[in-house]
């Protein structure tokens, strides 16, 4: 407890599969539990990684195509995560900012992850080509770990600041986007 509130820290769990579906269906299966922590869930994402070893964000939101960067702050930390292979092709206009603003943020998520480099390197050895993961912040690591082991073995999780894990709860329903509408399963 500081001044009289309490202070609620956030952790990043990164939860991993073999196979490069099933992170998706697993959040589905884990939005419809019941748990103090199971909101948490809702502005969870899951990353597919392709052939390539190229992650894609993959979330169960339709969101319109006009927008096409629907989860800024995922993405961000996904650039950190992998970044991507340069381009020969010049990036021009509104493109070029959205692009340097990616970068900027990504580079502040760097940052962060240098400073656990054994989170890194646990990650970058989960993320193959052919697998998945449920990336989620939550605010009740200990509770929700029980459960989510119950559906991998491989789970990682590491703290976050207020601030980081606002940017992702709310990356998903970005006030300057259009709004968004869950898909029923």
């Amino acid at each position: 407890m500081t001044a009289g509130r309490e202070v609620v820290l956030s952790e990043l769990v990164v939860m991993g599969f073999s196979d490069r579906y099933r992170a998706e269906e697993v959040l589905g299966q884990l939005r419809r539990l019941d748990f103090s922590w199971a909101s948490d869930l809702e502005n969870a994402v899951a990353v597919e990684v392709d052939a390539r070893g190229r992650l894609r964000l993959r979330h169960s939101l339709v969101v319109d195509p006009a927008f096409a960067d629907s989860a800024p702050a995922w993405r961000a930390l996904l650039v950190a995560i992998q970044p991507p292979a340069a381009s020969h092709r010049p990036v021009l206009g509104e493109r070029a900012r959205e692009s340097q603003a990616l970068n900027a943020e990504a580079s502040l998520w760097q940052r962060s992850l240098m400073a656990n480099p054994s989170f890194l390197r646990d990650l970058s050895s989960l993320l193959r080509p052919g697998d998945s993961a449920i990336f989620a912040v939550v605010t009740d690591a200990d509770a929700a770990v029980r459960v989510l082991r119950g559906y991998s073995s491989v789970l990682l999780h590491i703290s976050l600041t207020e601030a980081q894990a606002s940017k992702l709860r709310s990356s998903l329903n970005d006030p300057n986007g259009p709004p968004v509408e869950r898909r029923f399963r």
